[in-house]
Order: structure tokens, then sequence, then C-alpha cells
């Protein structure tokens, strides 16, 4: 039985209404913070049996609403592939230009992994706060933007007070910080590899290190095919 009661509003001219707030995360989609309709009546026993049909009204059409919004799944491949993007670009980097400094594997490990583990912890402390009404800190700026410029590239929108947007501003930090950490390896990988240049050889004997007309060949230019 739904009961119908707490969706009424009485008038100061005694007039009923039915009343009921947009719940967190569709106000953005129905551009309202609630909704309130006239019963156009004072009897309270009418009241509740409009008021009863209006709510089943309601909550079908939220359901509609709520079956037309973005999944998690969806966001969540949306983060893997944009994981995948960052690690190709980073590899194909690496491959043309060579690896960063040592020192940026130090910056990385004792400054921007620490920052992202810190952002994590406050989203997921900001998030059981809202859930509970407590009063909390603001989600970290920078997880906000990271997360807005990878919804705006995908065409989504999504309502930020709403927890599903601090969801995806932690899952969004949460892939940077695995970006960063195999960006390590692969900067790693690359030194490791990276060849070593050899000192130049010395000419072989019987070669000519005259051009015609007697003027001698530089080193550098019988060399150059070694180096």
């Amino acid at each position: 039985m739904v009961h119908s009661d707490s969706y009424l509003y009485l008038s100061r001219h005694n007039i009923y209404y039915f009343r009921v707030v947009v719940p967190d995360g569709i106000r953005e989609d129905l551009h309202k913070l609630e909704y309130r309709r006239s019963m156009q009546t004072r009897v309270l026993r009418d009241a509740r049996t409009m008021a009863r049909a209006l709510r089943f009204c309601f909550e079908a059409h939220l359901s509609g609403i709520r079956s037309n919004m973005t999944s998690w799944e969806e966001l969540r491949k949306i983060l893997d592939k944009k994981l995948e993007q960052l690690i190709f670009l980073e590899r194909e980097k690496l491959i043309h230009t060579g690896p960063y400094p040592l020192i940026s594997d130090d910056i990385w490990k004792l400054n921007t992994v620490p920052n992202y583990e810190q952002a994590i912890q406050a989203i997921s402390k900001s998030r059981s706060d809202h859930m509970t009404g407590t009063p909390s800190v603001a989600v970290p700026g920078f997880a906000v933007t990271l997360a807005e410029n990878i919804l705006q590239s995908a065409n989504i929108n999504l309502d930020k007070s709403s927890d599903q947007f601090m969801q995806f501003c932690e899952a969004a930090v949460r892939m940077y910080l695995e970006f960063t950490q195999r960006r390590i390896s692969l900067n790693t990988e690359a030194h490791s590899f990276q060849t070593v240049p050899s000192p130049a050889m010395p000419l072989p004997q019987g070669i000519a290190t005259n051009q015609p007309g007697g003027k001698p060949i530089s080193e550098e230019i019988l060399c150059r095919g070694f180096y």
C-alpha cells in the first residue's frame, strides 16, 4: 500500500497540494527540485486518493528517466578505453623520443602517486558523507576536471551533485593512478633497453684519407656511418 500523506501539503487557504522532492542525480534532467500540484480540494479523503494516483505516475516517470541514464558499466568502459589510449600514446612517445630522465620516476613516485591516493581517500569520504547527509569536504578540483574532460569527450552529461558523478571522479583518479604506475614501469623498461653510444672506431689501414686533389678527408666524414 502506498502511503500518500507524506506527499500532501495543506496551504494557508486549506487547499491540499501534492508535493514531492525530485531525487538527486536526475534534477538536471527534469530541471526541477520538486513537483507541486494543487488537488483543488479541502477534503482529506479526496486528496489522499488523488495523491496516491499522482505518486504512482511520478514513480513510473522516474523509472523511465533512470532507464535512459548512462549505466555505470558504460562509464567503466569509457575509463578502460581511456587508459588503453594513454598507455598506447606513452609507448609511442618512448619509442620515438626516448625515455624520460630518471628523476621523472622519483617525481611520479613521491608526488603524483601520493596526490592521487589522497584524492581517492577524500572522494571516498565525501561520497560516504554525502549518502548520510553529513557535511564534508569538496571533491578535489583536479579530480573534477579530469572527470569532466573525459565525460565531455564521450558526450555524456552527469549531474555534478549526484553520487554517480562523485563515483566517476573517484574512478577517473584511480585510472590515472594506474596509468602513472604503468608509466613508471614503461620508463624504467625503456632505460634498460636504451642503446649506449659506442666510441668512434679507428680507421682501417689502407683506406685513403685524401680526396682527389690532395685535400684530406676529415675523420668525421669517414666515420659518419659509424655514429
